[in-house]
């Protein structure tokens, strides 16, 4: 494998600056830019249309394209066996840039979700399960790099990408939904005489929301038992640097043990987990 300083992932990550830019204008922490590059350049490969096509999404700012064009490319490597070293330093890149990229938000101006589907949060969760993996020995060799280092790159990634859901994700959402549905209830008759696409536009942006968040919710609840399970694995007996790893997932030292108690609970494995914690939840 041929290893280059220069690639098409230069361009890759130079456009999704400017994306994590604009979002950034949109909504606070929509990206997170200090996230820790791969270890490997890439090879250019002119034949390679979708990693072309990767780069093109991100260089038109269009999010859905490069979440569309990242379900292909899983697709790609499912089809590989997961010990291979074929895709190995694409499918590190493809990570880091997942972790990294900003979810689908609102308009600023009308409030409105102009995008229909959810691929971007699918895309981070599926590469969150390709992060947890039993070949991490296998991989590190192949990419040439050591097996801790790896190891810190993609706890790194998941700890990223499950904070991002926690941060988008409202527990809160249904009270303020219900809020909206009766003030709009409560309008006089003459105030609510709205055009139809209006009112259509009203329960469509409310149904967005509830399915957006509904998947959200359930998501974190799969990802904090196999993230839990990933520390364990990765990094067996190291309490502080799993505890790192945590609070970088949103945590704070006051939920972390319930965190445990609700995912792994208080097997020996898990006992240097619990190491300080208070036993109150």
């Amino acid at each position: 494998m041929v290893l280059l300083k220069m690639n098409i992932f230069t361009v890759i990550h130079v456009s999704l600056l400017t994306i994590g830019n604009m979002a950034a204008e949109e909504n606070k922490g929509a990206i997170d830019r200090h996230l820790p590059l791969p270890m490997c350049a890439l090879e250019a490969r002119e034949k390679d249309n979708m990693m072309v096509h990767l780069k093109t999404t991100l260089n038109n700012h269009d999010l859905p394209g490069f979440y569309q064009s990242v379900q292909h490319f899983l697709r790609l490597i499912k089809q590989v066996p997961p010990s291979s070293d074929e895709y190995l330093v694409e499918q590190l890149w493809v990570f880091y840039y997942v972790a990294s990229s900003p979810l689908y938000l609102p308009d600023k101006e009308s409030g409105e979700w102009k995008y229909r589907d959810h691929h971007d949060i699918a895309m981070k969760h599926a590469v969150a399960s390709f992060l947890n993996t039993p070949f991490l020995e296998e991989q590190s060799t192949g990419l040439g790099i050591k097996k801790q280092e790896l190891a810190t790159l993609y706890a790194t990634y998941y700890a990223t990408i499950l904070n991002s859901f926690q941060k988008y994700y409202d527990p809160s959402l249904k009270i303020k939904q219900d809020k909206k549905i009766k003030e709009r209830n409560q309008q006089k008759p003459e105030s609510k005489s709205t055009p139809v696409v209006a009112s259509s536009l009203f329960w469509n942006q409310i149904a967005i929301e509830h399915c957006r968040n509904e998947t959200l919710k359930s998501y974190i609840s799969v990802m904090e038992q196999d993230f839990i399970d990933m520390l364990i694995t990765y990094f067996p007996s190291k309490t502080s640097e799993s505890r790192r790893y945590i609070k970088m997932a949103g945590y704070q030292d006051k939920e972390i043990s319930a965190l445990l108690d609700r995912t792994i609970g208080r097997i020996p494995q898990a006992a240097y987990l619990y190491k300080g914690l208070s036993k109150q939840r």
